[in-house]
């Protein structure tokens, strides 16, 4: 316990300090002269004519270009709820005691010190790529590693939102095939394959080849009013007994989904197996790195303190209804808590669980062309011959584009072809394995090397690094390196009856 709170307090101190990232410094803090206010600000000085001002009179004029910077920032944090809550939020209250009891000051400690880890993170990427005018992660890694191996950053990031998306895709097909199965329509239109085929052609596919995530953001925004949705509705359940043993909906559920609490939950348990099994959820629920750079590059007059502050926000409010799912659901359904939440409710008497489940489904939906953006963006750096053709002035050529389209298309046909014939449940051992490996290296083992090698190199040339940046390098690189290795190992164990 003493340990978890060492390292709150340095991701605490990470969170209040580590606003103030100067684009061409690296990691380091700003340490006097001007503040990035004073550097966006531009002073002119012109000879002006008139009442005011004597000939030849010189008049300061100051523009900024931070009016507006909260709204600004806004598509970003929209764009970081979307994509981090659909797929975080619903497992968790499975997760806090599936592997033993955790206690509710552990399990906040937890949130906050993997949340604030994985912002830490998502800010490195940004940063890098500030500093050294890279559009990619892969870009990052052949300047402060070497260009002979950074195809296998992107093979790598390839793989991780290929897996996620066949994830997606399957999720999807379950349940709108469930939610349609009520409906007056004919037999074939309530198939699953159908179902998934439909949505793909509809939504998912215009969506995805979109190439400018900020076209996304009207999607994005009813996504997030689909998680609100979910997570007001929750509360609510919780508050008002609906779900409480012997009440008319559990009458009507299964024995296993019956209400147990084998113990009090109590506010100090710590449980170290059930805290490797909240980490693996948080691990993924906290994963959005794949895009850390998109998103940066989205922000108007764009600087690493206006992506730290979209960054805060947005890990900020995921938190807020990372938790409230978790201890919600729990209070509701205790040990029996499903890992996808929605599964407890009632599955057609409680309408607003019926909306739920229509709203998650459609917060899916919108979150996956920004996973997809991130399968683009690796495919392309992979194979750069093939899909970095310009003609004059940057300029994509047209053959270039629709090589583009060509190979988007050809991979979300051979990614809905998989959902059709795996269901979630189907894919879950391969893309727990993908995901304890990838993405726990992506979200802390790799930012973390990088900022390492890239302080060595900006030690060599007489620059500073700020002590808890190197701190908080330091402890991201074995977070990623453990974890991965538990969540492989918990991935197994859920998995193979005999490793139990």
């Amino acid at each position: 316990m003493c340990l978890y709170l060492l390292v709150l307090l340095f991701v605490v101190l990470n969170t209040a300090c580590n606003a103030n990232f100067i684009p061409s410094g690296g990691l380091q803090l700003a340490a006097g002269g001007p503040s990035l206010r004073q550097i966006d600000e531009v002073t002119l000085s012109v000879d002006v004519k008139g009442k005011s001002a004597s000939h030849g009179q010189k008049v300061k004029l100051t523009a900024s270009n931070n009016d507006h910077s909260s709204t600004s920032l806004m598509p970003v944090v929209i764009n970081i709820i979307a994509d981090l809550c659909p797929h975080g939020m619903l497992p968790l209250a499975f997760g806090l005691s599936e592997g033993g009891l955790v206690g509710v000051v552990p399990a906040i400690l937890t949130l906050l010190i993997f949340g604030s880890l994985s912002g830490f993170a998502m800010k490195t990427y940004a940063n890098l790529a500030s500093e050294h005018k890279v559009d990619s992660i892969s870009g990052i890694w052949a300047k402060v590693v070497g260009q002979e191996t950074k195809w296998m950053i992107s093979a790598s990031l390839f793989a991780l939102c290929f897996g996620c998306c066949v994830f997606y895709s399957a999720f999807v097909g379950d349940i709108f095939a469930t939610l349609v199965s009520a409906l007056p329509i004919g037999k074939m239109f309530k198939q699953r394959t159908t179902v998934l085929i439909l949505l793909t052609l509809g939504m998912i596919w215009p969506l995805c080849m979109l190439e400018d995530l900020s076209a996304l953001e009207p999607t994005a925004k009813l996504g997030v009013i689909g998680i609100m949705y979910t997570t007001v509705f929750t509360l609510l359940r919780a508050f008002d007994g609906s779900y409480a043993p012997g009440s008319e909906w559990m009458a009507d559920m299964g024995t296993d989904k019956q209400p147990s609490w084998p113990e009090a939950l109590g506010t100090w348990n710590f449980s170290p197996s059930g805290i490797l099994v909240l980490v693996n959820m948080l691990c993924v629920a906290f994963l959005a790195h794949y895009n850390a750079i998109s998103y940066y590059q989205e922000i108007p007059n764009r600087n690493p303190e206006k992506f730290s502050k979209a960054v805060n926000r947005g890990f900020l409010a995921s938190m807020l209804v990372f938790l409230s799912m978790m201890y919600a659901g729990y209070s509701m359904f205790g040990a029996t808590a499903q890992p996808l939440l929605l599964n407890n409710f009632h599955p057609s008497k409680d309408y607003l669980a019926t909306g739920a489940r229509i709203a998650i489904g459609m917060a899916i939906v919108f979150a996956y062309p920004l996973m997809f953006n991130a399968l683009k963006t690796a495919l392309y750096n992979l194979l750069p011959s093939q899909f970095h053709q310009y003609a004059d002035k940057g300029v994509l050529t047209k053959a270039c584009k629709n090589k583009r389209k060509v190979a988007v298309t050809s991979i979300l046909a051979l990614i809905t072809a998989i959902g059709v014939e795996c269901g979630e449940e189907d894919v879950s051992l391969v893309l727990g394995l993908v995901g304890s490996v990838l993405g726990t290296f992506f979200a802390y083992t790799l930012p973390g090397y990088m900022a390492l090698k890239n302080m060595k190199l900006r030690k060599a040339k007489g620059l500073k690094n700020h002590p808890k940046d190197i701190l908080l390098s330091h402890i991201v690189v074995p977070v990623g390196l453990i974890f991965g290795v538990f969540g492989v190992a918990l991935t197994l164990r859920e998995h193979f009856e005999w490793l139990r």
